[in-house]
């Protein structure tokens, strides 16, 4: 079986970075000022495979940064300065070195929760933009509005189209359900990231757990 994993580099951050920008409408000057401002972490963190950088990189370059600026001009820098460093460092969205959607709408309490962003998907967030904001939608139009949830719909039905299967949101969200089930995820934890009320509706309606997974699990409890 060959596995696909796809890796960005920290060099292609910037023209990430300038590219969702100027999908946003912002001038080129301004773009030009935004990037130049992630150019010193860029020379300080080399070329580093992205998710290998943690929070604790960014706080020891800020360390380094202020050092350095002193170093060179004599002074420390000013507090525009400082802060447009740290706006462009957004760039890096982590929150206990991982990444997280935040759903915010739901019919239910237990709706409203924070799912992990596998590492897999970081480079096709950055290349899209999300990474590059504060609480941007996921799914964005070129002129960075959310896109509707039809037409979310219609991109699946059509993906699912070109391989002949058919597809619908609601059918790939049960799938991430049944998947993580058999992969040793918890109900408890499935549950959660389905943003179900309690673990009886993730059990009746995802549970779909295969033999072989079952027999391993019973296995590994009772030996």
């Amino acid at each position: 079986m060959l596995e696909l994993r796809l890796t960005m580099r920290i060099l292609d951050l910037i023209p990430a970075f300038k590219a969702n920008l100027t999908r946003r409408g912002r001038e080129a000057s301004t773009v030009a000022t935004h990037a130049k401002n992630l150019e010193p972490f860029i020379r300080w963190i080399g070329d580093r495979p992205l998710e290998e950088v943690t929070p604790q990189d960014l706080a020891n370059f800020l360390d380094w940064y202020e050092g350095d600026f002193c170093e060179r001009h004599g002074r420390p820098p000013a507090n525009n300065t400082r802060g447009n460093v740290i706006s462009a460092l957004c760039v890096f969205e982590w929150r206990d070195g991982r990444l997280w959607i935040n759903v915010r709408e739901s019919k239910t309490d237990r709706g409203r929760r924070r799912i992990p962003v596998p590492s897999e998907l970081h480079p096709f967030l950055i290349r899209s933009g999300p990474l590059n904001q504060v609480d941007a939608p996921i799914f964005m139009t070129s002129t960075g509005k959310a896109w509707h949830r039809n037409q979310l719909y219609l991109v699946v039905h059509r993906v699912g189209e070109g391989v002949g299967v058919k597809l619908f949101p609601r059918r790939l969200r049960k799938t991430l359900g049944s998947s993580a089930l058999n992969s040793g995820a918890s109900l408890a934890t499935v549950s959660r990231i389905l943003g179900h009320s309690n673990t009886t509706i993730t059990e009746q309606a995802y549970a779909e757990m295969l033999p072989e997974t079952i027999a391993s699990d019973f296995l590994r409890a009772v030996g």
